[in-house]
């Protein structure tokens, strides 16, 4: 949406808690079976049913064929929130336009988190996530050498407290140590696994994954200063309006 070279293999949404992720998923269907340029002759298309446990919601779109090796699949997640914390969260209106393959030239526009909004997703979940991922890292360097850093507010992260399972104030606190420790000595598996989600041409060199380290280091510690802020003060009724 915004510029970054790195590769995606997902597509993260927060919808309202009320909405049916099923009745979603099949309009998603009914919607691209008719789009002839997207489901080439030969091909069909699969939307899988909707996991729909827990957050995250999933489902997978598939296109394929049976004379075809390999298929294109794009996962879908869905984070179901209540409406009061989906109200809490900044966006924007962002143009999407295709410029290869048969559908080039298309143009829509798509509702997004704002670039502060997606910083504060990627420190809460640098510290929420049980490992280490190299994606992360980047994409704090990324949006920090792009001038957004500091975002993070007690507001702000209870929307994610919200909307992540069963994640409170203390165990996130307790992984993000444990986080900031496994940075400091993560550098080559971090360039590792960066290779396979950026352009070759990037950059991997030891002084740059070290600088995207650093900064990743920098994000959680503001993010911790900030959840220990949340910890010092009692819940509120609002906390448990907005979980699902």
């Amino acid at each position: 949406m915004y510029g970054s070279p790195r590769y995606g293999d997902d597509l993260d949404f927060l919808v309202n808690c009320p909405l049916t992720l099923q009745t979603l998923a099949k309009a998603v269907a009914a919607r691209l079976e008719g789009a002839t340029r997207l489901v080439p002759e030969g091909t069909a298309l699969t939307v899988s049913k909707a996991k729909d446990a827990r957050n995250p919601h999933t489902f997978v779109v598939a296109v394929g064929g049976p004379d075809l090796i390999g298929a294109v699949r794009v996962k879908v997640k869905l984070w179901r929130v209540k409406e009061s914390a989906l109200r809490g969260v900044k966006t924007t209106v962002t143009p999407v336009r295709l410029v290869h393959g048969a559908t080039s030239g298309l143009q829509t526009f798509v509702p997004t988190a704002d670039l502060a909004e997606i910083y504060v997703d990627k420190v809460f979940a640098l510290g929420a996530r049980p490992y280490l991922k190299a994606r992360a890292v980047f994409d704090l360097h990324w949006l920090i050498t792009h001038g957004v850093s500091g975002a993070c507010t007690p507001e702000n992260l209870r929307v994610r407290l919200a909307t992540y399972p069963g994640e409170t104030v203390a165990e996130w606190l307790e992984k993000a140590q444990v986080r900031r420790m496994q940075l400091t000595t993560s550098a080559d598996t971090v360039a590792q696994d960066l290779t396979r989600w950026l352009p070759s041409s990037w950059p991997l060199n030891e002084a740059a994954v070290r600088s995207m380290i650093q900064a990743a280091i920098e994000s959680l510690d503001e993010g911790v200063r900030v959840m220990r802020k949340i910890a010092a003060q009692p819940a509120t009724a609002q906390d448990q309006r907005d979980r699902p």
